[in-house]
């Protein structure tokens, strides 16, 4: 016998909920609700440029110093992030790649 597994779309029980509750709106309509921590709360609702890492951390050399993480800075122009190496030589990794 097999079972199909669906996705779980109810809100959790009041007990499970983490203190903030996060609406997606596209169109008028609420598409997904994050259940998060104050400090995500806090930086989805100060409107910020969300961008995607996803090829450059996939194409990053094994090292983790080439990989963006928290500290890193996003130039717009460039559509490139900017790092430092161990030495504190700049490390530039374009996004449109």
């Amino acid at each position: 016998m097999t079972q199909e597994i669906g996705e779980d779309t109810s809100a959790p029980s009041v007990a499970q909920t983490p203190p903030k509750s996060i609406g997606f709106v596209i169109d008028d309509e609420i598409v997904d609700v994050l259940y998060t921590d104050e400090r995500m709360s806090a930086i989805l609702l100060s409107n910020p440029i969300i961008i995607d890492l996803s090829n450059v951390i996939t194409n990053a050399p094994a090292t983790s110093t080439y990989r963006p993480t928290i500290g890193w800075t996003y130039n717009a122009d460039q559509n490139a992030v900017i790092g430092m190496d161990g030495e504190n030589n700049p490390i530039v990794l374009n996004l449109s790649n």
